[in-house]
């Protein structure tokens, strides 16, 4: 989904796969770097970096376990609980957003993404650290029992989306299922 030469980096891995097995994150990363235009190669993040990120995200199954998450998340709302989702790069946010709209859609609930806006003031914090720090009351770069700092990756959070989902509604949302693999 986020990588701009996928087509042209899948095709790459299919032909040398037809010509031996891929072995090593190596053999990968140059079958990769095969792939892309000179100036895909000069950019500031490593080459594979994306493409890497994609086959744990497949393999993993995140963007279904996040889709999962919300869908056994959502029933468990009482009438005016609010359900507040982390994401960390646009695929997850997206997932999200589709999930609630999906039950929505289906099942008549009123399930409501607030804006910014709408949100309770310590939410409203652009993303980020901020995020975690006002709306949970936690700075994620200090290790809570001892006070002290710790190696948690700051870039890792730079791209953090906090979204808010209020039910607005007198009873909970019920019918619910996973979606078939």
């Amino acid at each position: 989904g986020e990588e701009r030469y996928a087509p042209a980096i899948a095709a790459a891995i299919v032909r040398a796969r037809g010509q031996a097995p891929v072995e090593t994150t190596f053999q990968l990363v140059e079958i990769i770097r095969s792939a892309m235009p000179a100036a895909a190669l000069r950019e500031k993040q490593h080459p594979a970096k994306r493409t890497f990120q994609a086959i744990r995200i497949a393999v993993n199954d995140e963007l279904g376990a996040v889709d999962a998450m919300v869908r056994r998340a959502v029933p468990r709302l009482n009438p005016g609980g609010r359900l507040a989702v982390i994401s960390f790069h646009s695929l997850e946010d997206r997932i999200v957003k589709n999930s609630v709209k999906l039950i929505n859609v289906l099942h008549d609930a009123p399930v409501v993404h607030l804006t910014q806006s709408q949100a309770p003031k310590t939410a409203n914090c652009g993303g980020g650290f901020a995020c975690l720090d006002r709306f949970f009351g936690i700075n994620p770069v200090t290790n809570l029992e001892s006070g002290t700092k710790n190696a948690y990756n700051k870039k890792s959070c730079h791209n953090l989306k906090l979204s808010l989902f209020d039910l607005q509604g007198k009873e909970r949302v019920t019918g619910v299922k996973p979606r078939k693999q």
